[in-house]
């Protein structure tokens, strides 16, 4: 499937859903997003928050959410909403570079010092 994944239709995709071509699918999805492609906000939301690791972030090691990290912008508000403070300050360095709306950083970092 490979970087076809990234260019299907996400309606296409989640046919595949509940079997074992979608954890390679979802894969697939996050391998496009390390390379740098964008992907459309649909198949993201629709294909990677379905991921039961993903699911709930702050179950994430600090080791794992730094090599998600390019990732974590695409995941959306809910999603680093979920993240703890330990996590964050944790991964701070692997996430410096990342480019991060600033209403995601302000609602991360309020609720880190909070």
């Amino acid at each position: 499937l490979g970087n076809l994944s990234c260019l299907a239709d996400p309606v296409d995709l989640l046919a595949y859903n509940n079997t074992e071509a979608f954890q390679v699918i979802q894969e697939s999805i996050m391998n496009c997003m390390l390379k740098g492609l964008s992907l459309p906000s649909q198949l993201v939301s629709d294909l990677l928050l379905n991921n039961p690791e993903l699911r709930i972030p702050s179950s994430l090691s600090a080791n794992r959410l730094k090599e998600l990290a390019p990732l974590l912008p695409s995941l959306g508000v809910t999603f680093l909403k979920g993240l703890t403070v330990s996590q964050l300050l944790s991964a701070l360095p692997g996430l410096s570079t990342i480019p991060f709306t600033p209403i995601q950083v302000e609602l991360n970092w309020t609720a880190a010092v909070v």
